[in-house]
């Protein structure tokens, strides 16, 4: 993606989790529904620890109710939720909120 220095592609779960801690990234794109651990618990994950928390990009296709009562009560949420399937203008476009969100907080 053009404007970004470094672009790391996490496929399972556990490693994202990992790799969000060492990495300290301004931006993640996280799915909801995943083998192993689910976007809550990810976002449980990385949020429990004190310190830096990237901005959140939430890309799934069904899962936004679910999501949204795992994280019920916890005081960790996401900036951005965007429907599956999106075109790149709107990908884009979703990046730029949840970076702008993430600057904000």
């Amino acid at each position: 993606l053009d404007g970004f220095d470094e672009v790391q592609v996490v496929t399972d779960p556990r490693e994202a989790v990992r790799v969000i801690r060492q990495a300290s990234p301004e931006l993640v794109v996280l799915d909801v529904r995943m083998p192993h651990l689910s976007g809550a618990q990810v976002i449980q994950a990385i949020g429990s620890r004190p310190g830096h928390r990237p901005a959140l990009l939430i890309y799934s296709a069904t899962a936004r109710e679910e999501l949204d009562k795992a994280l019920l009560g916890t005081g960790l949420g996401y900036d951005v939720f965007l429907a599956k399937p999106a075109t790149l203008v709107e990908l884009k476009t979703a990046i730029a909120a949840a970076l702008a969100a993430g600057e904000r907080r």
